[in-house]
């Protein structure tokens, strides 16, 4: 039995431990980096893992926080803008521009618009004005103001504005005085207020009176005429006529 078991083995062995124990640390150890105050982790030595128990900081855990919050913090989404393009007259851009341009910037202040104008020459007849806004609403707003400006050609009312004004605008209309030319040259005057009627009649009067009257110069020359041509009779045109209603 012993020498057929031993005839199984091989005559040199494979391999053989060594008789003098494992070294701890290797006869050539490595060098490592000095990591930078709290960027890397701590210094291991070579061939030892990391301790599982003990905490690694790799990065600064604020950093890694607000990192985090960077990457979730949702895009600010801008408010849409609305354009719309309006065709004016070139000879009206001053009408809306006003001095200094204040005139379109109270009408953007009052409508939350932005308006610009089109650069164009100056032998050009139209211009084109592109009004910028978060809504349409503003927008015919703005437009309506432009018109309105560019018609009385001056600077638009305010809403509070308006309020003190329109009962003094009313009164004065109420005291307006028409006037009329028909064709067969009879000027027609008419007013509610017979006061103010027969005030506007007294003051034509007058003035026609005034008109018709000549002065020296005139009177002189007029002597001088009838002495150059005696024979010939002067003909004077007759006053118009005035009705009042």
């Amino acid at each position: 039995m012993p020498a057929q078991q031993m005839a199984f083995l091989p005559q040199n062995p494979l391999f053989i431990p060594p008789d003098t124990p494992p070294a701890t640390h290797p006869t050539n150890a490595g060098f490592y980096l000095i990591p930078a105050s709290g960027g890397w982790m701590p210094p291991m030595i070579p061939g030892m893992p990391p301790n599982p128990f003990m905490p690694q900081p790799l990065i600064n855990p604020e950093a890694v926080l607000m990192r985090q919050r960077s990457l979730k913090k949702p895009n600010q989404t801008k408010s849409l803008q609305l354009r719309h393009e309006m065709i004016i007259r070139n000879s009206d851009s001053g009408k809306i521009m006003g001095v200094k341009g204040r005139r379109v910037a109270l009408v953007e202040q009052m409508t939350n618009t932005v308006i610009s104008f089109q650069k164009v020459d100056s032998k050009s007849k139209e211009r084109t004005l592109t009004i910028t806004a978060s809504s349409m609403e503003d927008i015919e707003r703005a437009k309506d103001l432009i018109i309105e400006t560019i018609k009385r050609n001056m600077s638009p009312i305010r809403a509070d504005q308006a309020v003190h004004e329109v009962p003094e605008e009313e009164d004065e209309n109420e005291n307006d005085i028409s006037i009329e030319t028909t064709q067969d040259g009879m000027l027609k005057l008419c007013c509610s207020d017979p006061q103010v009627l027969q005030a506007a009649q007294e003051a034509l009067s007058e003035y026609l009176r005034a008109r018709a009257r000549p002065s020296a110069e005139e009177r002189e020359k007029r002597k001088e005429r009838r002495k150059s041509m005696p024979l010939q009779a002067s003909h004077p045109e007759p006053p118009p006529k005035v009705f009042y209603e």
